[in-house]
């Protein structure tokens, strides 16, 4: 994730230059972002190598690339047309709405909620990126009349529709997952824990000797199937 980062941000900045002189502002908007959210991703590795960073850093360092990139965002839009901004300030709504879903799970760790709503909230940001790509630059067909008020009121359905396709999508494989998690307390159900002399070991470890067992040692207990042993 790192390299393709580091080689979109170069993209970016080749791009950017026209005839040796810098032209598209848009293209050091977008480096500045992928900086940022760089950054986020090497206090993740860092963490991950067990570096003695401040509690939550990770959490701190993803809220601050998604306000930078809301920030440059809502700033981004002067001079565009309606549709343009309307489609812009959707998106912007949703970076806000990653930075407080961040910060909130942040606060709130081990709620579920929380993280999936951080989730969403970036799927649906990924999505609409898309969608503005295909909106803004449409690769076949007619383009869009951006000042038209019809259009950009199907524009505003089609927004919902990716926030209902994405709550289909994450229903969808929470509900795999719970069926598969179940199936596997199921299949669990035919196996029973017992105790035998030689799995239980002295506080060293040890197995213990000549069948005399240490009942202070830590119990270690073996899964034997039901139907295939008589305990």
């Amino acid at each position: 994730m790192g390299s393709i980062n580091a080689n979109t941000q170069r993209g970016e900045f080749i791009t950017g230059f026209k005839d040796g002189h810098w032209t598209h502002m848009a293209n050091a908007q977008h480096i500045t972002m992928f900086f940022f959210f760089g950054l986020n991703g090497v206090v993740d590795l860092l963490q991950y190598k067990k570096w003695d960073l401040p509690p939550k850093l990770d959490y701190v360092s993803a809220a601050l690339a998604f306000a930078i990139e809301g920030f440059l965002f809502y700033f981004h839009l002067h001079g565009r047309s309606h549709m343009d901004v309307q489609v812009h300030m959707f998106l912007f709504q949703t970076v806000v709405a990653c930075v407080v879903s961040t910060l909130l799970e942040m606060q709130h760790s081990h709620n579920v909620i929380l993280a999936l709503c951080r989730t969403f909230f970036t799927l649906l940001q990924g999505t609409w990126f898309f969608q503005i790509g295909f909106i803004l630059y449409p690769p076949i067909g007619e383009n869009w009349d951006e000042e038209d008020h019809d259009q950009m009121m199907v524009i505003t359905l089609i927004f919902t529709w990716h926030v209902a396709a994405l709550l289909a999508t994450m229903t969808g494989l929470g509900i795999i997952i719970y069926l598969r998690v179940k199936s596997l307390k199921d299949s669990l159900s035919s196996y029973q824990l017992v105790e035998t002399k030689e799995s239980l070991l002295d506080d060293e470890g040890q197995v213990t000797l000549n069948g005399r067992i240490n009942s202070s040692s830590p119990r270690v207990h073996q899964i034997i199937d039901s139907d295939s042993e008589d305990v």
